[in-house]
């Protein structure tokens, strides 16, 4: 004989507060109602929690997989990523010829004390220039001569020239002087391009450090791990 399973469910009306009785059955597997469609059946609750189960399982994967993704082009988009849009001739810099160097001596003035001498340079040499001095133009040899150096304004109506420095030095006390001002320079000189890059530099898979950094008076800027002027590029 078969079996089944009989739910009473009870309905309170509100008009009159009649009372309505429903009568479903459910056969023992617990698979179909009586009538059919009344009630959800254990069965089918069963498979609807699987399901939603299985939904969530499924958004959780794909919400790590976007969050693995985001982090991925987020970490080689600051610290692998480097943009290089200006090619240079060399890091180390390219050999730098004071022979080639043109210096011209705009005027010389004398004080009671001092002698001050202003010349203007055709290339930026490395270090300063020096001077040089010798009793007589045509005996003796050239010997530097201690003397105050200091970058000074180009003169005006001087178009041939990049850099002034003016030299002071204590007036001899008698006798003859001659001066000429030198470039000592020697060594490797800027290949004069720019490097620009974007996202900073990474050593080793360590991106470089940016900020400042106080030297005394002065802050330092760092830009990814290089010490940059404050406004490079006239703030490009």
């Amino acid at each position: 004989m078969k079996k089944s399973i009989t739910a009473i469910i009870m309905l309170a009306g509100a008009a009159l507060c009649a009372t309505t009785n429903y009568v479903v059955q459910i056969n023992e597997a617990g698979t179909q109602t009586i009538p059919p469609n009344t009630i959800a059946t254990p069965a089918q609750v069963d498979a609807v929690e699987a399901g939603a189960q299985s939904a969530y399982a499924a958004a959780t994967n794909a919400l790590e997989t976007a969050q693995a993704c985001a982090d991925a082009v987020t970490l080689y988009s600051t610290n692998y990523v480097v943009t290089s849009t200006v090619y240079v001739q060399s890091i180390g810099g390219v050999p730098y010829d004071p022979s080639n160097q043109t210096i011209n001596v705009q005027s010389v003035s004398l004080t009671p004390t001092e002698v001050r001498i202003v010349a203007t340079v055709r290339q930026i040499p490395l270090v300063p220039p020096a001077l040089d001095w010798r009793a007589a133009l045509g005996a003796g040899v050239w010997t530097n001569i201690t003397a105050s150096v200091q970058e000074t304004d180009i003169p005006s109506g001087v178009t041939n020239a990049v850099k002034a420095y003016e030299f002071t030095l204590d007036r001899p006390d008698s006798g003859s002087a001659f001066f000429r001002v030198v470039d000592n320079s020697s060594g490797a000189s800027g290949s004069g391009l720019w490097w620009i890059v974007f996202g900073g530099i990474a050593v080793d898979g360590q991106i470089g450090y940016s900020g400042t950094v106080t030297n005394g008076t002065d802050e330092l800027l760092f830009k990814g791990g290089i010490l940059v002027e404050n406004e490079p590029l006239g703030g490009f």
